[in-house]
């Protein structure tokens, strides 16, 4: 190992885990580099080191607040003053317009309740999906993890401040969406929903196929109140089975691809003077995905003369959003054109299973790991991520996991942020985290990680691939024992053997100061992730192994499951949790977080 840790520090916890052993050096775990004792150089131990690969690219951190992934954004509808004092001219949109969505129901927003808590005016919203009236597609309405459209109230009084006077709807464009996707479809999938937009207030600009006289000059114009667009099933015309502002997307998530089509559904009457179209494309979209989120384009279709009847004669290149639900059953996001006049919103589905059809639907692979195992239940819960390692979604708050600028070169560091402490590892681990979280007196464990994709972990034939790593544990039989990660060579050990031409795995964890293994672990591979048990010795773990005369042991027998992580599975990792087995009369409890890397002989 390089650059050991040094000056470790320990604090007892009330019942969970010690404190982080922070301190110097740097992060590998190459442990036969600290080897000390004299060896025959004919029987030496073959010696490892990790092995290097290619690292992802590292986050844009001054990235802007609203392109950074969310649960969701809103916008407000812009209205400007217009008489007679502080006139405003133009009441322009803008990137820094976009509002950042926290997490929670997607029905659920601060926004929202805003606009439906006000008493005056009539109340507008999309929030519930697929009735008449609204956008939907036929087949496509039963959205459970996603929301997008917009919510206001107009026929307002007149707002008078400081003798100026503006009117029109007060509300916001908005999509949010909750459960971001762990694990998406392997191949092709269409999905097919809404979309909804806001434009810009300009003294004198007027879209005649957008709605009243004001739309677009006092305030902005609205998707909800575009004339002439087909809402009500008793006007539709054979085969319409379009409503309203409608999406559709086509995603290759082989490819990483995502194409898709904005349109307007026409309202066909029998005079024959209007519009005979059924529909009306205003946008191509195109973007590529990154793990559960995508970002892109969104070009508008017609460019040319309009004589003011729209304003969607421009492109974006702000397009992002991302996939919710468990297996990316649904998707949403936003734009704005780069002449600001535009914000637009979308959200789309796969295809409505009908009653008693097989819900097995697409073909899908985990992507993502992120959860953590509760300090007093010792169960495992999921947890949000979008994929982003260094980042942490502790109940819908986002932790950044990078260390300061005094610790970048330790093995592992602590954070604390809005009333979390966090122990993070390991600086050498590019593509998994992992550690223990401290928050209001309750201790959990957390591991999250980028899933190798399937198809790489196939690939590999090796036999005989060598892991080597730490882990954090607890465990608890009348008294108790915490060990915490390290890589010095009397440390918290984790080995594996990874045989990937048979998808067996075999390895051990051994505490710090112990050389018998504290569990041994087998398990299977199963597509990028495995599944097995982790068990102690015959004997079962010494918890106070100083003390000779009544020293407490735990037998334990888990189910051990998790992942690879990064190119080409550079990196493997996982939990397990026991807490006890009361029908047995059994008290044993333990919790386990462990991660490794691949190792490759020193030459």
């Amino acid at each position: 190992m390089n650059n050991p840790l040094v000056n470790q520090a320990a604090m007892v916890l009330p019942v969970f885990l010690l404190s982080a052993c922070l301190g110097g050096g740097g992060g590998s775990f190459d442990l036969d580099s600290v080897e000390t004792k004299q060896h025959n150089p004919q029987s030496e131990a073959p010696k490892y080191q990790d092995e290097q690969t290619e690292k992802p690219a590292k986050p844009d951190e001054a990235q802007a607040e609203n392109d950074r992934p969310a649960y969701g954004f809103a916008v407000k509808i812009p209205r400007r003053f217009w008489y007679p004092r502080n006139k405003e001219d133009h009441k322009a949109l803008s990137e820094a317009d976009w509002e950042k969505l926290g997490a929670g129901a997607p029905n659920e927003f601060p926004q929202k309740n805003e606009i439906s808590n006000m008493t005056e005016g009539t109340l507008n919203e999309s929030i519930q999906p697929g009735e008449d009236g609204k956008s939907r597609v036929e087949g496509y309405t039963k959205f459970e993890y996603v929301r997008s459209g917009y919510i206001y109230r107009n026929g307002l009084p007149m707002e008078r401040i400081d003798g100026s006077v503006r009117n029109g709807p007060k509300g916001y464009l908005f999509y949010k969406g909750s459960n971001p996707s762990q694990a998406l479809p392997t191949g092709k999938a269409i999905y097919k929903g809404t979309w909804d937009y806001v434009t810009d207030a300009k003294m004198g600009q007027k879209f005649s196929q957008l709605g009243g006289s004001q739309a677009g000059d006092r305030y902005g114009a609205l998707s909800a109140e575009e004339a002439d667009v087909l809402r009500n099933k008793n006007e539709a015309k054979e085969s319409q089975t379009d409503f309203g502002l409608t999406s559709e997307f086509e995603v290759d998530f082989a490819a990483k691809t995502m194409t898709g089509k904005l349109y307007r559904n026409n309202r066909i009457t029998n005079n024959e003077t209007e519009n005979r179209d059924k529909q009306i494309k205003r946008y191509d979209i195109q973007a590529d995905l990154h793990g559960n989120r995508f970002k892109g384009k969104a070009l508008a279709a017609d460019k040319g003369v309009t004589n003011g009847s729209h304003p969607f004669i421009s492109d974006s290149d702000s397009l992002e959003g991302g996939f919710y639900g468990p297996k990316g059953e649904e998707l949403a996001g936003k734009f704005l054109s780069k002449d600001n006049k535009v914000a637009a919103v979308f959200g789309a589905k796969q295809k409505d299973k009908k009653e008693g059809e097989n819900a097995a639907g697409l073909a899908t692979e985990t992507v993502i790991d992120a959860y953590r195992i509760t300090g007093g239940e010792f169960k495992k819960e999921q947890i949000d991520s979008f994929g982003d390692v260094k980042k942490l979604l502790v109940d819908g708050v986002e932790l950044s996991l990078l260390p300061s600028e005094g610790n970048k070169a330790a093995f592992q560091h602590g954070i604390e942020q809005n009333g979390v402490k966090a122990t993070v590892c390991c600086s050498n681990l590019d593509y998994m985290s992992f550690g223990k979280l401290s928050k209001e007196n309750k201790d959990d464990m957390f591991l999250q990680g980028v899933r190798t994709p399937v198809s790489d972990v196939a690939a590999r034939t090796e036999a005989n691939a060598k892991y080597r790593g730490t882990w954090y544990g607890y465990i608890a039989n009348g008294t108790s024992w915490s060990g915490e990660a390290s890589n010095q060579e009397g440390g918290n050990r984790a080995e594996f053997d990874v045989d990937f031409s048979t998808k067996k795995i075999s390895g051990t964890l051994t505490a710090k100061d112990r050389t018998s293994p504290t569990f041994i672990i087998t398990a299977a591979i199963q597509d990028n992730g495995f599944e097995g048990t982790a068990k102690t010795g015959e004997n079962g773990f010494a918890l106070d192994p100083k003390n000779t005369g009544n020293s407490h042991y735990a037998h334990i027998e888990a189910t051990v499951s998790g992942g690879f992580y990064g190119k080409n599975a550079i990196e493997m990792g996982g939990s397990f949790s026991f807490p006890g087995n009361a029908p047995e009369g059994k008290q044993e409890k333990a919790s386990v977080v462990f991660g490794a890397k691949r190792q490759q002989l020193v030459q």
